[in-house]
């Protein structure tokens, strides 16, 4: 798709507002999704003032349609791939209306793109992780993660709460919420899962930072996942280094297929 006119994005970010037909609305936020796929468009579309409505339109919650929901929750997310764009819509407001989308539980591509942008918002910013949780993102965020939720969907939340995890104050809250038993849980989903990088990530985040923390993971049954882990990755840094002949050094995080292992302090190949 070639590089949208300063015109032509306004006249889309027109077609968001309360007064476009749902026809209009929904063509603009599909022609959005596409332009988002290019990196080089997010800064533009921001410009042409399309963070506002995006906003009142995902407010409307289960008030607008499914595939309006959809697409305005994809748009966003990704604006928010962006740091200094993420900035800018944390600034304008943005994560209370993304945790109430989460309160509210709407439809899973939603609670994905709404879940991940809330990660964005807190990578992009010390001050807003711990304004995020202060909005209560963390009880719904866990309710996501738990038994009964599809795989594709945990990923998301798991992977926010990762995000959040970084800052103590953050971490007492999700260890609070219950979210350490269901991330171990996740722990058991498929080698290749997404979910699982990211509940191995967000426990990895609690651990070190409060040492209740890492009781309750140990209780919650981490142990023999972990562990089988660590073995899986100690098989391949024997092979990578038989091949390669390379010294791996200290607290280096190795993959084993997709999946990114606790860190290694040695490997006695």
């Amino acid at each position: 798709m070639p590089p949208p006119s300063r015109r032509d994005l306004k006249n889309l970010v027109g077609k968001l507002g309360a007064n476009a037909r749902p026809g209009q609305r929904m063509t603009a936020l599909t022609t959005l999704q596409a332009l988002c796929r290019e990196p080089e468009n997010v800064a533009a579309i921001a410009a042409a003032g399309a963070i506002s409505p995006l906003l009142q339109l995902l407010a409307m919650g289960p008030g607008a349609a499914a595939s309006v929901l959809e697409s305005d929750s994809e748009v966003l997310l990704g604006l928010c791939h962006d740091a200094g764009i993420a900035r800018i819509v944390a600034a304008a407001g943005a994560f209370p209306t993304l945790v109430q989308v989460l309160v509210a539980g709407t439809h899973a591509r939603v609670l994905f793109a709404s879940s991940m942008a809330l990660g964005c918002l807190a990578a992009a910013d010390a001050a807003t992780a711990v304004a995020i949780t202060a909005t209560g993102a963390v009880p719904p965020l866990v309710r996501l993660i738990k038994a009964g939720v599809p795989a594709d969907v945990q990923a998301a939340p798991a992977a926010t709460l990762k995000d959040l995890a970084g800052h103590p104050e953050n971490a007492v809250s999700i260890a609070a919420a219950g979210a350490i038993p269901p991330l171990v849980q996740m722990l058991g989903l498929a080698p290749d899962s997404p979910g699982k990088r990211m509940a191995l990530g967000a426990l990895t985040a609690l651990a070190p930072l409060i040492a209740e923390n890492a009781a309750t993971i140990a209780a919650a049954g981490a142990i023999p996942p972990l562990v089988q882990l660590l073995g899986l990755d100690l098989q391949l840094v024997c092979r990578k280094q038989q091949q390669a002949h390379v010294s791996l050094r200290t607290r280096r995080i190795l993959p084993s297929s997709q999946l990114q292992a606790p860190s290694l302090h040695w490997c006695s190949c």
